[in-house]
């Protein structure tokens, strides 16, 4: 594709890209040197509609990509001009833009864009979505280090509703798509959105590029032809955002599609009919299979919890004698508590009774001790007198008086000793 297929042109392509070998990348050239510059690892395609602001924000989740060796290939599908946008970008992202007018088809634009990319692998990034800055480094690595021609990611859906300044709010994340990969399952069902996508250029020369039939649901109908030929990688990690708005200017959300979207659903089960016959006879024996493994171990998990029931019974019967035992000693402990009650209160009874005499004899013997003391004071009172009349006494026998009656007394004795005797 050149540029002069494509006129009215009014884009312009800007080529001041980073040097992809400071990254740690090398390039695997298609050309050689002296016939242009190397061509970039990656090439990510980009088509837009009137979606100015959002394409900013996808390009400059381009530009904070951490692997930068690639090319970006936007294409304006008949919308609203974004020279200024590229060329403020361009010095910081190697775009290649192309405007038309007329619009002339979603798969269109990216079939353009594909003819023209020289990257070794491609991805996609439609203008309303964003990339997380490790999308490009995680997906370009398992594809280089891996045998996968084709691998994906998770993406994150964000719920947007509009504010009243015309921009667009998130209120809700959540992971929507993160399955791996089943083939057949993705004639039933498209789990992988295109942003979150990337596969080897070469690719396309095995399965074709894009069905320009399908208006709508072409990422799916090409996923379908990669997977008929090739296994993809699933990477369990959210490297991407795609945006759901509430007011359905999403194309998968707007009712002027609805019927086309029904139509097109028809036309790509028509033309995949007989391999969707064959995925869902594989499913419905990989289900039947399933069925009966879970069957299989959900009997293998009654007959563990009939057997943990059952222990459990004998457990429960155990702990109900042993319960038994234990109320049992419990009440004669309790009729033993009661007794010793009953010998305490007694006691408490006796103690008081005790305490009664003991403050009795405390006042006895205080008594007793008063009266001692009044007794000891008497006794010390008497010996007092005592001594008094010892003394007196002494000087009484030391008195001549005392002598003289004495020697009489003495003489009278005498005289009746002889008079007896006579």
């Amino acid at each position: 594709m050149t540029r002069a297929d494509h006129e009215p042109v009014t884009g312009q392509t800007g080529l001041g890209a980073r040097n992809p070998s400071a990254q740690g990348w090398s390039l695997t050239p298609d050309a050689s040197p002296a016939l242009g510059p190397p061509s970039p690892l990656i090439s990510v395609i980009v088509r837009t509609c009137n979606r100015r602001r959002s394409l900013r924000e996808a390009l400059q989740s381009l530009q904070a990509q951490t692997c930068q060796d690639f090319e970006v290939i936007l294409v304006n599908d008949g919308g609203e001009d974004v020279t200024d946008i590229v060329t403020e970008l361009s010095p910081h992202l190697r775009i290649a833009y192309h405007a038309w007018r007329p619009s002339r088809g979603r798969p269109q634009a990216l079939n353009a864009a594909l003819k023209e990319a020289q990257g070794t692998y491609i991805a996609y990034l439609d203008d309303d979505d964003t990339y997380y800055p490790d999308h490009l480094e995680t997906l370009a690595t398992a594809l280089r280090v891996g045998d996968y021609q084709v691998a994906y990611t998770d993406v994150i859906w964000a719920f947007q509703r509009q504010t009243p300044d015309g921009a667009f709010e998130t209120y809700e994340r959540r992971s929507v798509h993160a399955r791996d990969f089943n083939p057949d399952w993705l004639l039933f069902e498209n789990y992988i959105p295109i942003n979150a996508v990337m596969h080897a250029r070469a690719c396309l020369d095995v399965v074709g590029h894009f069905d320009e039939a399908f208006e709508v649901l072409e990422d799916w109908e090409l996923w379908i032809r990669m997977a008929l030929q090739y296994d993809f990688r699933h990477i369990a990690t959210c490297t991407a955002e795609y945006r759901k708005r509430d007011d359905g200017s999403n194309i998968t959300d707007a009712p002027m599609k609805r019927e086309l979207f029904v139509s097109t659903t028809v036309s790509l089960f028509a033309k995949y009919a007989c391999e969707r016959e064959r995925a869902a006879q594989r499913l419905f024996e990989q289900m039947k299979g399933q069925v009966a493994a879970a069957a299989a171990q959900q009997g293998e998990e009654i007959a563990q919890w009939r057997q943990r029931t059952e222990g459990l019974e004998r457990e429960r019967e155990a702990a109900a004698q042993l319960l038994q035992a234990r109320t049992r000693e419990l009440e004669q402990e309790r009729r033993m508590v009661q007794a010793i009650e009953h010998d305490l209160e007694q006691w408490c009874q006796r103690a008081e009774t005790m305490e009664r005499d003991l403050a009795d004899a405390v006042q006895r013997t205080q008594a007793v001790e008063r009266d001692l003391v009044h007794a000891i004071q008497r006794t010390q009172a008497v010996e007092k007198d005592r001594d008094l009349l010892q003394a007196q006494l002494a000087r009484i026998h030391n008195s001549p008086l005392y002598r003289l009656l004495h020697l009489e007394i003495k003489l009278k004795g005498a005289i009746r000793r002889f008079a007896r005797k006579s």
